[in-house]
């Protein structure tokens, strides 16, 4: 995807989804699955396992297995994610009603020695990169102003290559949006700007809130 801001995107995105996401309920499709550690096959609770772009989701239990019901038909993408794991996705099509069983095998992430170092530097240069980060990401409006980006700290930034700038995250961002009435959890997987084009890509799930005026 490109453009010039990401959050203005979802927030349509959001008023658009909202009343089909509540209908969701009433579908058929059930998908059930066990997450396991690929290396030892051991169950991996607390992993988050959700359909992109919809308010469906669920916390692996402490046996590894987990349950999504009340699914209608159509195109989903499944994303499965836990910290120090690649995570996962499959894109599946359901044309009728039906329960599928799915093993989801994790591989370990390798994290980089320099990797940690860039996390622990937050200087003022690091302040200055996540004001600019915010304003392509959030936007500038009245009603972006009033979304807020609640774990900032996980993110990494880079300005290595003239006209570049790029942002990483090691966790999901969240961020919250009382005005609209909704908690976005955004699993970045890439975002880029160069010159005044803005590249991203990432999963996202949403939870409704009681809307503020």
């Amino acid at each position: 995807m490109t453009g010039q801001r990401l959050l203005p995107f979802l927030l349509g995105l959001t008023l658009l989804a909202v009343p089909s996401l509540r209908a969701q309920s009433t579908g058929g499709v059930t998908i059930t699955g066990t997450v396991v550690d690929d290396s030892t096959g051991a169950p991996l609770p607390r992993t988050h396992v959700f359909v992109s772009g919809s308010m469906t989701g669920t916390t692996v239990g402490e046996d590894g297995r987990f349950h999504l019901g009340g699914l209608p038909t159509g195109s989903k993408r499944l994303y499965v994610t836990r910290l120090g794991y690649e995570p996962v996705q499959k894109t599946l099509l359901f044309r009728s009603d039906t329960t599928v069983h799915f093993t989801v095998r994790l591989t370990p992430t390798v994290i980089e020695a320099d990797e940690v170092t860039v996390a622990a530097e937050r200087d003022d240069e690091w302040y200055e990169r996540l004001s600019r980060f915010k304003r392509l990401f959030i936007g500038e409006s009245d009603r972006a102003q009033r979304c807020y980006l609640l774990n900032p700290k996980v993110l990494q930034f880079d300005t290595a290559w003239w006209g570049r700038f790029e942002a990483a995250a090691d966790r999901a961002l969240r961020l919250e949006n009382r005005a609209l009435g909704y908690r976005l959890t955004y699993h970045l997987k890439e975002f880029e700007q160069r010159s005044d084009m803005v590249r991203w890509d990432g999963e996202q799930m949403f939870e409704e809130l009681t809307p503020r005026d």
